[in-house]
């Protein structure tokens, strides 16, 4: 996925585009614990189109870097400071945490659903981690293009 050039549209820059997400990931660093090895978090910008007659184009920003290193902190803070801009809720395999919501956090489904969806090819991506699947499905690209967002 390197090389892939950023998306801009109407009169934003690159610049423009990215400022957000450079200074989200400085927050992030400026605030880490000692205790945590510094990543770098690599930003994607990848143009993915999935036209239908009711949905309008949207790009899709993609956040990877390792556990633990702040991925959830700088998508909540772009989020909440970048108007037409959501988050994608994934599907997952894994437990429930106390703290976590379903449909807010993750869709938490079981393997014989995770696997049902590969099978029917209801997924943009899926991995599998440590025995657990993630995974984000069309349905959930679609229901953010037809709101008219650009997807995170």
């Amino acid at each position: 996925m390197s090389g892939i050039p950023p998306i801009c549209a109407g009169q934003n820059s690159a610049q423009e585009i990215m400022s957000p997400f450079l200074s989200a990931i400085a927050h992030v660093k400026s605030k880490a614990s000692l205790k945590i090895v510094e990543y770098d978090v690599c930003i994607n910008v990848i143009p993915i189109s999935l036209h239908t007659e009711t949905m309008l184009e949207s790009r899709i920003f993609i956040i990877t870097a390792p556990s633990g290193t702040g991925k959830s902190t700088i998508n909540r803070k772009l989020v909440n400071n970048i108007q037409n801009l959501s988050f994608s809720v994934s599907v997952t395999t894994r437990r429930q945490r106390a703290n976590e919501v379903h449909g807010e956090h993750y869709w938490f489904i079981d393997q014989d659903t995770f696997k049902s969806h590969i099978k029917e090819q209801n997924l943009a991506e899926h991995a599998e981690v440590l025995g657990n699947f993630y995974g984000t499905t069309f349905e959930e690209i679609e229901r953010l293009q037809s709101q008219n967002l650009d997807i995170i």
